[in-house]
């Protein structure tokens, strides 16, 4: 075991070491001090997601989570998941297996797209829905959200993460929203999903077994 302890808190930090060549992430916040301290005047869309994504914390270097944002006029998924765990159905390829260069990230980005993109299936209101918008990006180790992205710059491998925004457009406020996740293999067997609707939370734990995760107006 090696033991961290921050130099402005009381608490200590635990890594356990293994002969199996891993790799841990051991992050201390803030990350950046003055957006730690931030606030806004109001709780508009992108506060909610920012409040929203402040769960990933340490799990967000080994986890997949996904939130799911239900507005009157839309829904958004956003999906964030370590690069480690991305490589495992598409391998990025690149000059040092420790680094990811501005160039390798936007060689993978189509491939990337088509894999956050076509797996997952979104119903609205009975209805599957494709996305009229998709944004990937590549995130530092301090990146909360999709909204907290930093310039592209090489990055490491061991704690970059993939962030992928799919937007769907609705004519009428949603009824009912059901999200069924595919992106299951051997290294993924779970993955934790929020819903997010006006300020209510809801956490969930999606696996081979309960892929689906239902919102529905009614029970609100």
């Amino acid at each position: 075991m090696l033991q961290v302890r921050s130099k402005d808190r009381e608490t200590d930090r635990f890594i356990r070491l293994t002969s199996g060549g891993n790799v841990e992430t051991l992050a201390f916040f803030p990350c950046d001090p003055e957006r730690a301290h931030a606030r806004k005047p109001t709780l508009g869309r992108g506060e909610r997601s920012a409040r929203a994504e402040e769960a990933l914390d340490v799990s967000r270097f080994k986890s997949v989570r996904a939130f799911v944002y239900i507005d009157e006029d839309r829904v958004r998924i956003d999906v964030f998941m370590p690069v480690t765990l991305v490589e495992t159905w598409l391998p990025i390829d690149r000059a040092d297996r420790d680094f990811l260069e501005p160039a390798e990230m936007n060689a993978a980005r189509d491939r990337l797209l088509g894999l956050f993109t076509h797996q997952n299936q979104l119903s609205i209101d009975g209805r599957r829905a494709s996305p009229e918008a998709v944004q990937l990006e590549f995130l530092g180790p301090c990146a909360i959200g999709m909204k907290h992205r930093e310039p592209t710059r090489r990055l490491g491998a061991w704690t970059a993460r993939v962030g992928a925004s799919l937007r769907y457009k609705v004519d009428s406020p949603p009824d009912n929203v059901e999200l069924v996740w595919r992106l299951f293999n051997s290294a993924v067997l779970n993955a934790h999903a929020t819903v997010v609707f006006n300020k209510d939370r809801h956490e969930h734990r999606l696996t081979t077994y309960q892929p689906a995760v239902a919102w529905h107006r009614s029970s609100q």
